[in-house]
């Protein structure tokens, strides 16, 4: 049989697709695909289930943007099929689970699980742009019977590839069953999530549960280079699996037992400050030149920013005893992606100068997935209702979809999806200071940096995209969106240099301060890079060292 010429080959194609776009889907066939057994032991709690009347109401499709012309599909029970998934992949976790109706009904319960859906899109490819994909947003929570949030799912977007439709025959089934694997998809993610987390794990009947808490917690410390973590283990279980290596981890004797902590002695004055050195104001520098997508080592310009001069500490009577909050993480030492050596050394320069300030910091170095979400899931209760807080990241992160990833060091990156499933998204960051209503708070990444895996990971840019930082909070990039941050090849990353040159400086509200950081960041990089600032409503009386007036 001969073959169609490719010309009439394209033309028949196209004027398929014009069809299938002049198609109207009156519904799509959705069902509740089976879900994934994580687990055979069921928690012991029973649960309250609701999914809120919007999205259990949901039955738009929304067109994604597309040069192609796709079928419309506005009239497709996608949030009933969303609540009977959710169901059903709850069911074999817990010792029971019930659909309720309202918040209100949740006291009856150990705890309620909340889903929501927020929004699912649809893109039709064609020959001139061939992506085919749902698109599914939404998230997860667990409150107890008081009404207090217990876990949090980390994952609130999905992308889920679909094969090219090209017949009008079996459209509405095709497409509903592939937007049903979506919203599975989805939900599969936080059930994955789900089953990790501590507060559930340990409601496991029998030794299998506290099996399986220690597993956890053994886990989210395992690639620690802290020894405190390792005496954290020992004394909550001190005969366990794990203890003759968290034995040798905190530097102990074979059976001896980790002391209490000693109480710190008080601060040796220091002498009178000297004035802090002007950061040097570039003059205007060209356009950065592009940028490739392989990471590269590059000159920079002039000497190092030096750390400021020594202070004494910032006491409680200089901040009138205001909670200040932070969490610090390096990461460098990746299982399966390039090593990003700054990191540790970044995170533990930018950790001890916010102790300096007053702030209570938990840093963790080389931190895996459970480690990650366990210790920003706890952060924003941390800070409390009118704290202060302040977040900083260096190590690998990448956008997707619309969305940043921090990258954990147990990420094994094959495709774009795992970045959504194995990343934590940035979004969980910025909810933590939204949610209490923070006095103030910095969200810092040091961490623009150049594509990990290029083969695989074909749909992830350069740099990371530009966010809009929470009320009354300050977003600090490496580089602008969409540029990626230079390999100096030694000392610290460029951003985090630059913050330690200016965060000590006493009498200058800190919104003042970091604006001089992306000037700091060009010069120092011969125009390479500037790191990039979204404030939104910073206080601007707010100082990290007050000066003597304020």
């Amino acid at each position: 049989m001969r073959r169609l010429p490719r010309s009439l080959n394209l033309a028949l194609t196209l004027i398929a697709t014009v069809l299938l776009g002049a198609c109207a889907v009156q519904e799509l066939q959705m069902d509740a695909p089976a879900p994934t057994l994580f687990t055979t032991e069921r928690i012991g709690m029973k649960v309250g289930v609701y999914i809120p009347p919007e999205t259990r109401s949901l039955t738009h499709i929304r067109a994604l943007p597309t040069p192609c012309i796709g079928p419309d599909m506005t009239s497709s029970p996608v949030g009933e099929t969303f609540a009977k998934i959710v169901v059903g992949h709850l069911a074999p976790l817990f010792e029971s689970v019930t659909p309720i109706a309202s918040p209100a009904e949740a006291a009856r319960y150990d705890a309620m699980i909340e889903a929501r859906l927020d929004d699912f899109g649809n893109r039709f490819g064609c020959p001139i742009s061939p992506s085919d994909y749902f698109q599914t947003n939404g998230s997860m929570q667990a409150v107890d019977g008081s009404g207090q949030t217990i876990w949090r799912s980390s994952t609130n977007a999905r992308r889920h590839n679909r094969p090219i439709i090209m017949t009008l025959a079996e459209i509405e089934s095709v497409l509903g069953r592939e937007a049903s694997k979506a919203l599975a998809a989805l939900v599969e993610g936080w059930t994955q999530e789900l089953v990790r987390a501590p507060v559930f794990a340990e409601k496991r009947p029998g030794p299998a549960g506290a099996r399986q808490a220690e597993l956890v917690f053994w886990d989210s410390i395992k690639t620690s280079t802290n020894p405190g973590d390792y005496r954290a283990y020992l004394e909550t279980y001190p005969r366990g699996q794990f203890a003759a290596l968290a034995r040798v981890r905190a530097g102990l004797a074979a059976g001896e037992a980790p002391a209490p902590p000693r109480p710190q002695p008080p601060p040796v004055a220091a002498a009178p400050p000297r004035p802090a050195a002007p950061l040097p104001v570039p003059s205007p520098a060209p356009a950065p030149p592009p940028m490739s997508a392989a990471a590269e080592t590059v000159s920079l310009v002039g000497e190092a920013l030096a750390p400021p001069p020594p202070r004494p500490p910032v006491g409680p009577e200089q901040i009138r005893n205001e909670r200040r909050v932070a969490l610090v993480i390096g990461n460098g030492a990746y299982a399966s992606l390039a090593a990003v050596r700054p990191a540790v050394g970044d995170a533990r320069a930018v950790a001890a100068a916010l102790r300096h300030l007053g702030f209570q910091v938990e840093a963790i170095e080389n931190a895996n997935y459970l480690a990650m979400n366990r210790a920003i899931g706890a952060f924003g209760e941390r800070i409390g209702r009118g704290g202060v807080g302040f977040f900083f990241y260096s190590g690998h992160a990448l956008p997707l979809d619309g969305e940043n990833f921090l990258v954990p060091v147990d990420a094994r990156l094959q495709s774009n999806d795992d970045i959504s499933y194995q990343g934590i998204n940035l979004g969980f960051v910025a909810t933590q200071f939204a949610k209490i209503e923070a006095r103030a708070g910095v969200l810092a990444l040091d961490a623009a940096r150049a594509n990990p895996n290029p083969a695989r990971l074909r749909a992830v840019g350069p740099g990371l995209l530009a966010i809009n930082a929470p009320p009354r909070t300050l977003y600090l990039a490496a580089a602008d969106p969409g540029q990626t941050a230079v390999e100096t090849g030694e000392g610290h990353g460029l951003l985090t240099e630059a913050l330690l040159h200016v965060i000590d400086e006493p009498g200058v509200p800190l919104p003042s301060l970091l604006a001089r950081i992306p000037a700091a960041v060009q010069q120092r990089s011969g125009g390479r890079q500037r790191a990039w600032i979204n404030d939104a409503g910073l206080p601007q009386n707010f100082y990290l060292r007050p000066g003597a007036s304020q």
